[in-house]
């Protein structure tokens, strides 16, 4: 079995909302042909404490905070388990290549041409923010996490912050310089 992506999640990344607070593995196996399936360890012993499979390639990796895990398939489907269980599934409207960010009851998606939020238990969009940069992408992954009560976006060079609970543009930044 070889490892698509591995996401380890550490307690109270996120102390001033608690929005993360797990020791939990998750990985997703790329050799169980269309299956996609995606595991769960113990951080502590190793120890399998469940094995899912979401019906097709996993191709953005693993998102969790220890009780909902995402991924992205193949068919651009944004899926949701909890506790090894498919709560549900939204297609996605752009691709995505970036593993989802699941925290503080969310679900971030960072696609081809936005971000989303959507809620953790329903799947309902929260918001979308328009991603700042290059209007094309291609299979590009990017950067998706919590930094205090900004959620960091970035892709292509260029950094948003944004508000997790509202989808405001905090602020922009290029990460790189520009050659001349």
């Amino acid at each position: 079995m070889s490892v698509k992506r591995l996401m380890v999640n550490l307690p109270r990344a996120l102390s001033a909302a608690g929005l993360l607070a797990c020791a939990l593995l998750v990985a997703a196996c790329s050799s169980s042909g269309k299956t996609g399936e995606v595991t769960a360890l113990s951080a502590a012993s190793g120890q399998q404490l469940w094995r899912t499979a979401v019906g097709a390639r996993v191709t953005a990796g693993v998102g969790s905070d220890g009780q909902l895990t995402s991924v992205v398939t193949e068919n651009n489907d944004l899926v949701t388990l909890d506790g090894g269980k498919e709560i549900w599934r939204q297609p996605l409207g752009a691709r995505s290549y970036t593993p989802p960010l699941v925290a503080g009851a969310r679900v971030f998606v960072l696609t081809a041409d936005r971000v989303l939020a959507l809620d953790g238990q329903t799947g309902r969009r929260l918001w979308s923010q328009p991603r700042v940069g290059e209007p094309l992408m291609l299979r590009q992954s990017g950067s998706i996490l919590a930094v205090g009560n900004v959620l960091v976006v970035g892709v292509a060079g260029r950094l948003m912050g944004l508000n997790p609970l509202t989808g405001c543009l905090l602020y922009t930044s290029d990460a790189a310089d520009e050659e001349d």
